[in-house]
């Protein structure tokens, strides 16, 4: 880097001075009383110097970035090493073995006990069906319900039968004893309350 500013330093002198010498040529050429002083009388007289310009180059200086020295990293250490101590085994005890207690044969199959029915816990529509006469006949399919856990009394119920075909009653109770009937024996009824359907109810 000093001899890089050293060459820099001789660079801009020389051009100074070249500066200077152009400055007293073009002063010398320009001033008559020189320039009759210096001519003979009766020579013609040269024609006036050029001035001669001298092209300056200066060094491109170019900052090289110190080197980056990546940081140190202490190598790790290894965690100590403790021995493993194996834990004395004693021997093992082999205990008699003992043959279980042998039970009588029983004779017959226990009685399997049901198990208990749990009330439901939302609105439930039951119906009850049965065959005899009705309006349509002496053999009918008759189809009755009873309904439970309602928040409060509906007002209609829906009768539906197999084919498709649905037919709205009214009532103000807590079931019907005859809702539904039909003269088709083949025919299944479905009982709906407030959207709550019951079983589908078929010739037994």
């Amino acid at each position: 880097m000093i001899g890089l500013a050293v060459w820099i330093w001789l660079l801009v002198v020389a051009a100074i001075l070249a500066l200077l010498v152009l400055v007293l040529v073009t002063d010398g050429a320009d001033d008559p009383e020189l320039t009759a002083e210096t001519t003979p009388t009766g020579a013609p007289t040269p024609p006036p110097t050029p001035a001669v310009t001298v092209p300056i180059t200066l060094p491109v200086v170019t900052t090289v970035p110190p080197p980056t020295v990546p940081p140190a990293t202490a190598p790790p250490t290894a965690p100590p090493t403790v021995p493993d101590t194996a834990p004395d085994t004693a021997p093992a005890t082999t205990a008699p073995q003992t043959a279980p207690p042998t039970a009588p044969p029983t004779t017959g199959a226990a009685p399997a006990t049901p198990a208990p029915t749990l009330p439901p816990d939302g609105p439930v529509v039951t119906i009850i069906g049965s065959v005899g006469p009705c309006n349509f006949g002496s053999e009918c399919l008759i189809a009755g319900f009873t309904i439970q856990n309602f928040d409060t009394q509906p007002t209609e119920f829906v009768c539906e039968f197999s084919d498709g075909s649905r037919y709205t009653f009214r009532f103000d109770s807590q079931g019907v004893e005859r809702a539904c009937a039909t003269g088709d024996l083949t025919e299944s009824i479905t009982i709906e309350v407030v959207g709550v359907r019951s079983e589908t109810f078929t010739r037994p």
